[in-house]
């Protein structure tokens, strides 16, 4: 596979990861010295799959909140899940060190991860932690009632 430095927009993210995770496997770091254009591939191979992940769910959230308030579920779940959803949204951005998600998409899909400096990859992962977690409270109260 010839690698290359973008990834066609229009692939799909599973597309998108096999893409990212075959570069991690073809550019391992040879353990005798040491490579930071590894390291740098390696990080952003972490922040992409998590981000990603994080998109994903952070798509599903508003679907899964309005179905959630017309089946009735109660209002401390309700805000428990917009709480981790907005911590989680305030966190990435903060991760990518951008004020909105576009900014976020073009460092991932126009590979221009390091313009902006190396995101804080302990956030991004918390952050979609936080995200998967307000989507399954919801799930879980709307498969209760």
């Amino acid at each position: 596979m010839e690698v290359t430095n973008v990834v066609p927009q229009e692939a799909s993210p599973t597309v998108k990861t096999q893409y990212y995770l075959e570069r991690l496997v073809s550019e391992s770091p040879n353990p005798s010295t040491s490579n930071k254009k590894s390291q740098y591939t390696y990080w952003f191979t972490l922040s992409y799959l998590w981000t990603g992940w994080f998109f994903n769910c952070h798509k599903e959230f508003p679907g899964l909140y309005e179905n959630a308030t017309k089946a009735g579920v109660d209002n401390e779940t309700l805000v428990l899940a917009r709480e981790l959803h907005e911590n989680a949204t305030l966190l990435m951005l903060k991760a990518w060190r951008v004020e909105n998600f576009k900014d976020v998409k073009e460092a991932l899909w126009k590979y221009s991860l390091f313009k902006r400096g190396i995101p804080q990859l302990w956030m991004i992962r918390k952050a979609f932690l936080l995200e998967r977690r307000a989507c399954e409270i919801l799930e879980r109260a709307l498969q209760a009632l």
